[in-house]
């Protein structure tokens, strides 16, 4: 089961920043989630919300800012690490390749062209520029139709909120190879189930330990987490468990000496 870093390590990193990204590789993830949007003048730039108010010190959409503005704004401040910036994608992209090339990258466009125009085409663009492992995924599904379109061979995913046995018909018609769903919402045997229409299955964001144990009566190909230590130290055989020492080197953009390292046998 792959465990992807939901939004990057946000238990202990402000979202969707360089730093979160960075701790979750190197907390042992196999790769990343990460969500993005269009500045005002274009620029794939990754942040979940629409706005910019919740993660920053500013106020507004993200699509009133030109990337300029955007990286004036402190996306660290209010979780207590100020002068963290709101990334672009190429800047993940770049960062993700030097720390571990073989990471996957899972891409949310949070709306295609109807909102951002051109925004899957850009998206992938740069995805190929880079070379790096990406999977394109979106609830809006005729985002991920262009993205086929621009890219047929890209790997993409629709995310989905209800009962998997009804969106199996729909991967299909878009042409994605992934389910992924809100862990809450699946349940025992789903993953037999998304396997028998020759599919996978992804489950996001169980973070707690009841959540993630939960998994293996589910039986899903990854787990997408906001917690990626408690996920690799309940899923696999000698995870890695970091302690507050080995967060706060991560935070400060250093690897992790072995002799700082400490694992557990679940």
């Amino acid at each position: 089961m792959l465990v992807i870093g939901h939004r990057g390590f946000p238990s202990a990193f402000p979202e969707n920043t360089i730093p979160s990204f960075l701790g979750a590789l190197r907390a042992g993830a196999d790769g990343i989630e990460m969500d993005v949007h269009l500045s005002k003048d274009g620029v794939p730039v990754v942040i979940h919300d629409y706005d910019v108010d919740r993660t920053t010190n500013g106020h507004g959409k993200v699509s009133s800012f030109t990337v300029d503005q955007i990286k004036r704004l402190d996306a660290g401040m209010k979780f207590g690490m100020p002068g963290i910036r709101i990334p672009t994608l190429q800047e993940v992209l770049q960062a993700v390749k030097r720390e571990k090339r073989d990471a996957l990258l899972v891409i949310e466009i949070k709306r295609g062209s109807a909102v951002y125009p051109g925004i899957e085409e850009k998206v992938v663009s740069e995805v190929r520029a880079e070379g790096v492992s990406a999977q394109f995924v979106s609830f809006d599904y005729d985002s991920l139709k262009v993205v086929k379109s621009a890219w047929p061979e890209a790997e993409t995913g629709i995310i989905f909120v209800g009962r998997p046995s009804y969106f199996c018909g729909i991967a299909a018609e878009v042409g994605s190879k992934w389910l992924r769903g809100a862990h809450d919402l699946v349940q025992k045997g789903d993953g037999d189930l998304v396997h028998d229409h020759g599919l996978k299955l992804d489950v996001w964001a169980p973070s707690n330990p009841d959540e993630l144990r939960a998994l293996s009566a589910i039986g899903p190909d990854s787990v997408t987490t906001n917690d990626p230590r408690t996920a690799l130290s309940l899923l696999r055989r000698g995870g890695q468990v970091l302690g507050d020492e080995v967060l706060a080197i991560l935070s400060q953009g250093r690897s992790v000496p072995l002799s700082k390292r400490r694992f557990i046998k679940p």
